[in-house]
């Protein structure tokens, strides 16, 4: 014992020590004998942080899921918290909108200042490329030549073409079969396209210090145009896409769910229609912003930042709901819906825990404005809402057969499908290629977001209802308008002589010069005739008469 002591005091102190002995003595272990909790649905760590009660006690208040002292869960009609807003009008905030063409709403987006800034950035980057490559004397390389603006453009022309028709190759839409035939070499070659993709760089090379750096320029320049140029509806919507990659790399992601399970995770924000708002790159720890614990909380709080305090509508799934969250947006004036994991910290227990026949709910408040709901259809299906209510309402499924479902279910499928929307209509024309690296990738996905984001933006302002379609179609004649073609002028006549007819006999039929007859007043008789005049010259009078003529030069 004196040798633990003399421990204690080296590792903390004098004073430490004689704490830490003082509270050892009063220490006692208490043993609280509670009903078995086996066959239940609660985890481990529910099991451990939950504070046991009483059967009777617990239909009245129970503990949150954690010890910090989170609000009791109680009973009763569920009244939403109204919530002071004082929003932007939603819509566009571009002026002139309802008379712009669809190439002018594309120039939203792509214009002369980005066009200038991605043709400096892949300029630069060329530079190091080739600076630091040892070449062969035929490498495609030496005959890079600094792209401008306006090639830029042609080469997002090209690119997006390439997403309306679909080829297996790169290569292939340059090439002279009749089957394939898109006359792109008109506008570009193959090797200068291809030279243009091998640089396309997104980040000035002397200011990038992280790998995921690449991409950053485009993701800030994607927000603050779309922050500048439309101001979102009341609802909202938070979901993850994924970029497709299947190379190595330490941020790619897998995701059942998702039509591209393997690849690069953008956490977006979008309203129900489609339109993005705001994205963020997954990086991992990498990500100094929203990396570590409570990390889907930060993911929502980065997303939101511009939109709090006005009374906004949130809808997510499972990956980012939590009681806490819930309760933090409610201060910020944000409502927020959306399904919720059963193992989350703050869950009801008795709502987590109950079993329901198919139809029936279960749902408990808390006075903080929260309200976790649970409803089996066909599965159980748990719930979190600050806005809805449990109440059961009926209307109509995707047949149009009449049905009963809660308030909280019905908006939380009315509007929480904004960003597979967009995914779904960015798949309909993919621009990228297998054999591009991971940040190529992203750039170009990003610049296929803006492109369908200019259509959005074009039917809203314009009050049009074109599709996608004939939109691209618009902006691609913009793009890559009919190729100037050469007039040439008219070929002057040749005027070379040429032999008369012979007759049947072979012998060669003779006319009459007309230079002979007309200068020197005689007749004489020739085998050739020029065909351009339609006339009969000696082989003297030929050129003279051309000349003279100023037929001939």
């Amino acid at each position: 014992m004196d040798n633990i002591e003399e421990n204690l005091r080296m590792i903390f102190g004098e004073e430490e020590a004689e704490e830490y002995r003082q509270g050892s003595r009063h220490r006692t272990i208490s043993v609280t004998s509670e009903p078995s909790l086996q066959g239940s649905d609660l985890s481990d760590e529910d099991e451990l942080d939950r504070t046991f009660e009483s059967e009777e006690s617990a239909a009245v208040s129970e503990a949150a899921g954690d010890s910090e002292g989170q609000a009791e869960w109680e009973e009763g009609p569920f009244v939403p918290i109204d919530v002071p807003s004082t929003p932007p009008s939603p819509g566009l905030l571009v002026r002139g909108t309802a008379s712009m063409t669809p190439f002018q709403y594309f120039q939203i987006f792509f214009n002369l200042s980005f066009l200038r800034h991605l043709a400096c950035m892949t300029n630069e980057h060329a530079e190091k490329i080739i600076t630091g490559t040892i070449m062969k004397p035929e490498s495609r390389l030496r005959r890079w030549k600094a792209t401008t603006a306006e090639e830029i453009l042609t080469f997002l022309g090209i690119l997006f073409f390439m997403g309306t028709v679909r080829l297996s190759k790169i290569n292939d839409y340059w090439k002279k079969s009749h089957l394939v035939s898109f006359n792109l070499r008109k506008y570009m070659s193959r090797n200068r396209f291809l030279l243009i993709l091998r640089m396309l760089y997104f980040n000035y090379e002397s200011t990038s210090t992280h790998i995921y750096d690449k991409v950053d320029p485009l993701i800030e320049y994607f927000n603050n145009t779309m922050k500048g140029s439309v101001y979102p509806e009341r609802e909202l919507t938070i979901d993850e896409s994924m970029v497709l990659f299947r190379g190595r790399l330490a941020i790619r992601q897998y995701i059942k769910n998702k039509r591209h399970k393997f690849g690069i995770k953008l956490y977006i924000l979008a309203d129900p229609k489609g339109l993005v708002h705001r994205i963020h790159m997954y990086r991992g720890s990498a990500d100094s912003e929203v990396s570590g614990t409570g990390h889907a909380k930060k993911v929502v709080l980065k997303l939101t930042e511009d939109f709090i305090n006005a009374g906004h509508s949130l809808y997510m799934d499972n990956y980012y709901n939590s009681v806490d969250l819930a309760e933090t947006l409610l201060r910020q004036n944000t409502y927020c819906t959306g399904t919720l994991q059963v193992k989350r910290k703050g869950n009801p227990v008795t709502v987590t825990s109950k079993r329901l026949t198919r139809g029936s709910v279960v749902y408990r408040k808390n006075r903080n404005g929260v309200c976790v709901m649970k409803w089996k259809d066909k599965r159980e299906v748990l719930t979190l809402s600050t806005e809805h209510t449990p109440d059961i309402l009926n209307t109509t499924n995707w047949r149009g057969r009449g049905v009963s479902k809660p308030e909280m279910i019905i908006k939380y499928n009315k509007f929480m499908k904004g960003v597979d929307r967009h995914d779904q209509m960015l798949s309909y024309y993919p621009c990228e290629h297998k054999t591009i690296r991971w940040y190529k990738k992203i750039g170009i996905h990003i610049m296929q977001m803006m492109f369908l984001n200019s259509f959005f933006m074009f039917n809203e302002g314009t009050g049009k209802n074109m599709s996608l379609e004939s939109y691209r179609s618009e902006v691609l004649r913009g793009l890559l308008p009919p190729p100037i073609s050469r007039i040439d002028p008219p070929a002057l006549p040749t005027h070379m002589p040429k032999e008369l007819n012979r007759n049947s006999n072979g012998v060669l039929k003779r006319r009459k010069c007309v230079r002979c007859w007309s200068v020197h007043k005689k007749r004489k008789d020739t085998g050739i005739f020029c065909p351009d005049c339609d006339v009969g010259l000696c082989i003297a009078c030929y050129g003279s008469y051309h000349i003279e003529n100023k037929l001939l030069p």
